[in-house]
């Protein structure tokens, strides 16, 4: 049997990890000025914010914790599918990142 304390620290790890990618990608598409992003920039937001979010419902045990996480999901497919999309480094680890927070979401919401 997992205990769920595990599965609470990697689901933060996941999501703060997310978050960093996606606020790294933001970043790159401003410093490199790269142009047919901004689908990217946008989900990449989103995502930052609902992932914060999500983090915040569950550290705070709010009673709407289990609709920040399937929010946070919604965001994270949306953002990594945009991100799948193109041949970018940066695109690649945010995919990743989202595709991680995804798989560990799945193990809490299970």
């Amino acid at each position: 049997m997992t205990s769920l304390i595990p599965l609470k620290s990697d689901c933060s790890e996941a999501l703060g990890q997310c978050i960093k990618e996606c606020q790294y990608l933001i970043a790159s598409i401003k410093d490199k000025e790269i142009a047919g992003l901004e689908k990217c920039e946008e989900l990449a937001q989103l995502c930052i914010e609902a992932c914060a979010e999500c983090i915040d419902a569950c550290e705070s045990a709010r009673l709407d914790r289990g609709k920040m996480m399937l929010a946070c999901v919604e965001a994270c497919k949306n953002c990594a599918s945009e991100c799948e999309k193109h041949d970018l480094v940066e695109c690649d680890r945010c995919a990743g990142a989202c595709n991680e927070c995804l798989e560990e979401l799945g193990h809490v919401l299970a």
